[in-house]
């Protein structure tokens, strides 16, 4: 079990995270790439990225990886075999909705913004998921 450290700065994303609502990120394929059963400390900053003191902080424990390469002009496809889902199909909106997207074009667009997706090419990403827990309430 590895452990990782990532900052949320989709600010329109934090809320459903921490009320357990979105248990799913999408993250770059990294060079310390995350595993099922790693632990993950996400956190928001105060104010500006890596310039402030975090936020808020919740601790996870990665139940589901699923490596993916999104192309700009393609959509999205597994890592194992060429099929592409394209931006409109219900695979793409799916995985956009799971995500705190409204339509998987803004998951498009956010990851061009956000993870230098370049309109050219593709990029290797990975879907991070995991279980919230329910906490039973006693009297």
């Amino acid at each position: 079990m590895n452990r990782h450290v990532k900052a949320f700065t989709a600010t329109f994303k934090i809320p459903s995270v921490l009320d357990g609502s979105c248990t799913q990120t999408i993250r770059p394929y990294g060079n310390k790439p995350v595993k099922v059963g790693d632990e993950i400390l996400f956190h928001g900053w105060s104010g500006r990225p890596y310039r402030s003191p975090w936020s808020w902080r919740k601790r996870i424990t990665v139940t589901a990886v699923t490596n993916i390469i999104i192309s700009y002009h393609h959509g999205i496809r597994g890592l194992n075999h060429q099929i592409y889902s394209n931006w409109g199909e219900i695979a793409t909106i799916v995985l956009a909705k799971l995500d705190g997207f409204d339509c998987p074009l803004s998951l498009r667009d956010w990851m061009e913004e956000a993870h230098n997706l370049s309109k050219k090419g593709e990029r290797s990403f990975q879907v991070i998921s995991w279980y919230q827990e329910l906490i039973e309430c006693r009297k």
